[in-house]
């Protein structure tokens, strides 16, 4: 029986949790891996936060990678802190990936991300892929950009 690389990705409703589950299947297919797809809700919520945590995953992990096979994917939809269930889900991973938020701005709190705290705590290796480039159409003097 071969084991097969485990790649968890942290998911929720963001853009950036889109591009890092993406890249995620991406890297899982040149390792031979599985992804799991670990959505959080809190409990006191019940029954209608953990629905609402399942449809918005279903919604996030169809829109991102279309037609992967079944046995290439599973989803977690658990109770608690999205830190606490990833740095716990860690223990068995190969690589955990996370979408990151931007930086600039008022949004970045003195409190770090979660992405951030489970950087620190993870007992895996941990990849935060960034959100997207905001494109303003003007260059910096000096800017070379390449594609």
């Amino acid at each position: 029986m071969t084991i097969r690389p485990v790649i968890i990705v942290g998911v929720d409703d963001s853009a950036t949790s889109r591009r890092a589950l993406v890249w995620a299947f991406a890297e899982a297919e040149r390792l031979g891996g599985v992804v799991e797809a670990v959505t959080t809700y809190d409990a006191y919520g019940g029954e209608a936060a953990r629905e609402l945590a399942r449809s918005q995953q279903q919604r996030v992990v169809d829109q991102a990678v279309g037609e992967v096979p079944a046995e290439r994917v599973s989803r977690h939809v658990l109770p608690g802190k999205a830190v606490d269930v990833l740095t716990l889900r860690s223990r068995h991973a190969y690589l955990l990936v996370l979408g990151g938020q931007s930086t600039a701005g008022l949004r970045h709190s003195a409190q770090s991300s979660t992405a951030e705290q489970v950087a620190r705590l993870a007992e895996c290796p941990v990849a935060i892929v960034p959100p997207p480039p905001v494109l303003t159409g003007q260059t910096l003097p000096g800017a070379v950009c390449a594609l």
